[in-house]
């Protein structure tokens, strides 16, 4: 299967997921993927749910209005989700970053820390 990285706006979490026919069926509601909340600089939250029953991996982000998805690829540690352009996301323990290029053209890293519940 070829993934293709979507991003969408409105719509949130789960439910956009499986609009994408991400998740599989689950017997239980609580076997479905729970989102991580992340406090990240510029005062923003980003929300990322990890899909490990397809093949390759996926996270779904929701952040600054946009819900994008991104396929697992190689990372030197932690895991590293990305596309070739465009937007990256990478974790290791409960830090996170994510880069992308914003309307200019320049890159934008943001800093991330999982918020613990």
């Amino acid at each position: 299967m070829t993934v293709q990285a979507a991003v969408v706006r409105g719509g949130k979490g789960v439910a956009a997921c499986a609009a994408f026919g991400l998740l599989a069926v689950a017997a239980k509601a609580e076997d479905l993927p729970q989102p991580v909340r992340y406090h990240c600089d510029r005062q923003s939250e980003i929300s990322a749910v990890y899909v490990n029953t397809v093949a390759p991996p996926l996270v779904v982000l929701w952040a600054e209005g946009h819900q994008v998805v991104l396929p697992s690829g190689p990372t030197g540690s932690g895991a590293r989700y990305a596309l070739e352009r465009g937007y990256v996301w990478h974790t290791k323990g409960s830090e996170a970053f994510l880069a992308w290029q914003d309307d200019r053209g320049e890159r934008v890293l943001s800093q991330c820390k999982a918020q613990r519940e």
